[in-house]
């Protein structure tokens, strides 16, 4: 049966899940064309039309009432002369513009990065043809400049820093804007070299933000929400960002960016607490290598604005293959923002919270079992005995592995090796990272933190993918009925959909977490420890697995 169980689970992944960009062949990227909703919502009313700050908008408006605005521009078309440079500003139009269709896509590398979204592309499909007029935001709000101020909730994507949009279904506002009376919003920036490629150490102050234009895109968008959400219903004065993965990255890399203090009030982090930003000295040779994969060096680096964006991803998934730093590894996909004097003046979690944070409650957590994504991929992982995971963990921490291996086999007697991997391999890193930033975020004393782990394990696969990296999106965003393969469309998943995605609701309104759905959740301190466990019966626990959490704490302090 577990042989079974476990080519099911392989064949899965072989056809769902694409890990990493190596060997994936890059096809000609047309320019973008919009792509039209394969339908209008039955029964929709009129469409709305709101303003902005360049010109009129058109939407569309569901049977429920709730107003749609699809690939609403924030920033000007990023090809050609505008490519490694801050966002510009879109050009006002005349007249009103079509906002029922799905804006760009960023360019990048099809499976660019080892994402859960990925096996809901099979799925849902990321709507939108790529193209680098990319700077767009899709809006669904209950109504239009009624007079109220709803809180804004802006999700920002994950797949790493080089892959997905804001237009991947899973997404969907409809119905998070029709049960909380919000305002939400996702955004599409740019990602890979064409958002993260430093050139200020090759070219020049010309370049000298280039590093991190991905990241300024985000802070663009947050601009465009402060001047014109209320035109939408929203309150620019209450804006929650929130992102799993890459997105939680983000998030966390936003609350370090001193040009986007004071764009939004609130955070929410999921699977994707980051500590520290990348090395500039890692981002330069990444940028060398990637000028010598295109048969450039740095007296050429003007061409890069005219060769095709093909050609760019080329380069990119060449350079971004190789490990430059065995010590240091990069982030995912390789490219990822760095350090910066102006934009992002330290590491945002490391050795202790950035002051730029400090009066902003965060909602941070991470799933049960994250580490059966990429562990999943893995032939070897279902085969694993006492000394394969001895192996493996020996790799991860030296002289500890006897150590570790000892203490997890007492604290989980009855996990199979393989299912010790996973443990250990989701604490040391997701879980550690997320405490770490709690720690020194409730250091600061300002603003609270809400600690959470999301254990309802997916059916799927005779129930080995337990609660993956990932799983927890949909539930967040009340968005089961989008991913039947992991949730078996159950009564159970629902129903805790709709209690999670009232917690974050109520987080975007008021800073607390706190519904009637819900036992009642305190916030993190060092000495209680309150996380909230969602499962089919959700419970607050003090210190989850407070001794391996101690463990790996010494590890931490020991390196």
């Amino acid at each position: 049966m577990e042989k079974d169980r476990g080519h099911s689970r392989r064949r899965f992944l072989k056809t769902s899940l694409v890990f990493g960009a190596a060997g994936v062949t890059i096809p000609s990227i047309a320019p973008a064309k919009p792509v039209r909703p394969s339908a209008k919502p039955a029964g929709a009313g009129s469409e709305p039309i709101a303003e902005t700050a360049y010109g009129k908008v058109r939407g569309l408006t569901s049977p429920e009432g709730i107003k749609m605005f699809r690939g609403v521009p924030y920033g000007a078309s990023t090809a050609g002369k505008n490519r490694f440079m801050p966002p510009v500003r879109p050009a006002p139009w005349s007249g009103v513009r079509d906002a029922t269709l799905w804006g760009s896509k960023a360019p990048q590398v099809p499976g660019g990065g080892p994402e859960f979204t990925m096996i809901l592309d099979r799925v849902n499909g990321m709507l939108g043809a790529p193209g680098e007029d990319c700077l767009v935001v899709n809006i669904w709000t209950p109504a239009l400049k009624d007079g109220r101020k709803r809180p804004v909730m802006v999700r920002i994507h994950g797949g790493g820093y080089t892959s997905n949009t804001g237009n991947n279904r899973i997404y969907a506002g409809h119905n998070t804007a029709r049960r909380g009376d919000v305002v939400y919003i996702t955004v599409n920036h740019r990602l890979g070299c064409l958002g993260f490629l430093n050139l200020a150490d090759l070219a020049g102050s010309e370049y000298a933000l280039s590093g991190n234009v991905g990241m300024l895109d985000l802070v663009a968008a947050l601009e465009w929400v402060r001047d014109n959400i209320e035109n939408f219903g929203g309150d620019p004065q209450n804006v929650l960002i929130f992102g799993e993965s890459g997105g939680g990255m983000k998030t966390s890399t936003l609350l370090g960016m001193s040009a986007a203090k004071g764009l939004f009030h609130r955070a929410g982090i999921e699977s994707g607490a980051s500590l520290r930003t990348g090395s500039r000295e890692q981002a330069t040779k990444l940028a060398e290598l990637f000028l010598k994969r295109l048969g450039l060096d740095k007296s050429r680096i003007s061409e890069l604005h005219k060769l095709p964006v093909e050609m760019l991803l080329e380069g990119q998934q060449m350079a971004s293959s190789t490990r430059l730093f065995p010590k240091d590894p990069p982030p995912p996909g390789g490219f990822g923002p760095i350090l910066d004097p102006k934009m992002i003046p330290q590491h945002m979690f490391d050795p202790s919270a950035t002051p730029l944070a400090a009066d902003i409650p965060i909602i941070v957590g991470t799933t049960r079992d994250e580490a059966t994504l990429t562990l999943g991929g893995d032939d070897q992982f279902y085969r694993l005995d006492e000394a394969g995971l001895r192996a493996r963990v020996q790799r991860q921490v030296g002289a500890e592995a006897d150590t570790v291996v000892s203490l997890y086999r007492r604290l989980f007697p009855s996990a199979s090796d393989g299912d010790l991997l996973v443990r250990i391999q989701t604490d040391s890193g997701f879980w550690t990272s997320a405490i770490a930033l709690a720690e020194r975020q409730t250091q600061q004393a300002r603003a609270p933190v809400y600690m959470f782990r999301f254990d309802w394990k997916t059916p799927s696969f005779a129930g080995r993918f337990g609660a993956v990296h990932g799983s927890e999106i949909a539930f967040v965003l009340d968005n089961t009925r989008h991913m039947p393969v992991l949730t078996h469309d159950l009564p159970q998943a629902h129903a805790l959909a709709a209690r999670m995605n009232a917690a974050w609701i109520a987080f975007a309104r008021t800073g607390k977490p706190r519904v009637s759905e819900l036992p009642d959740w305190p916030a993190y301190t060092p000495t209680t420890r309150a996380t909230m466990l969602f499962d089919d019966m959700c419970r607050v626990e003090n210190d989850p697995d407070g001794e391996a959490r101690r463990y790996w704490a010494q590890a931490r302090a020991r390196t």
